[in-house]
């Protein structure tokens, strides 16, 4: 997502993110990777879930071309409707990230808004809730900003296969997820019907850019998705 100092969208699409004027090197340079691809993909298809894949790998693009506007039309059907509480933190165990959930739409141009505070992350409001019996609930959050430093899902991609992702609501529930699959791709291929699908099995996505930052336009290249499964409400 593109990084800006008052206003954050959806990667210029999922552009969650902020990006640095003096980008970390060993995080900006590393290349791109999928597991468990089709794990999300069978999910977004109401499908048994298959064992995850090898990792594969791949060097990121050389460009960074405008990536379309987030689907909402099929995302604000129904949606007011749920009976479910609204999520407000989340909790990423395995990295020791706790962060506060705000609601979020999308800005006229149809990009996904992000909290400006970067240690914020932002809940589809328009999707589904945890708890719903289908679709994605979808998380996304800035890797870093100029003026704060780093965001709250600054390391979302070091998440793997079978780490847990715990979300509070506000009514004092808790909803634990296990991890199923970490996709990244070039801005202009993310699969937003996918990733905002309201329908297929349940599932928490998590949205962040990644990729190498290019100074001239001041955004990363690609945006990084993680997929988890929910285990149980208590």
């Amino acid at each position: 997502m593109t990084r800006r100092p008052t206003t954050w969208v959806l990667l210029t699409v999922l552009g969650v993110l902020v990006a640095i004027a003096a980008p970390v090197g060993w995080f900006l340079t590393r290349p791109s990777g999928t597991v468990g691809a089709e794990a999300a993909e069978a999910l977004a298809s109401g499908t048994p879930v298959p064992t995850p894949p090898a990792a594969r790998t791949g060097s990121s693009p050389a460009a960074a071309p405008a990536a379309p506007a987030v689907p909402t039309r099929d995302g604000r059907v129904g949606a007011a409707g749920s009976t479910l509480a609204a999520p407000v933190r989340v909790e990423l165990p395995s990295l020791d990230v706790r962060s506060e959930i705000r609601p979020v739409g999308v800005d006229r141009a149809g990009d996904l808004e992000i909290p400006e505070n970067v240690a914020q992350v932002g809940w589809y409001r328009y999707g589904p809730r945890p708890g719903d019996p289908a679709g994605s609930t979808v998380l996304s959050g800035h890797v870093d900003s100029a003026e704060q430093g780093q965001g709250a899902f600054f390391r979302l991609r070091e998440l793997r296969p079978g780490d847990p992702v715990v979300v509070r609501g506000e009514d004092g529930r808790s909803w634990r997820y296990r991890v199923v699959s970490r996709e990244e791709w070039p801005k202009s291929e993310v699969p937003l019907d996918r990733i905002f699908s309201r329908g297929g099995a349940p599932r928490l996505t998590l949205v962040t850019c990644g990729g190498g930052f290019r100074e001239d336009i001041r955004s990363y290249q690609d945006n990084i998705a993680v997929t988890a499964v929910p285990e149980a409400a208590r």
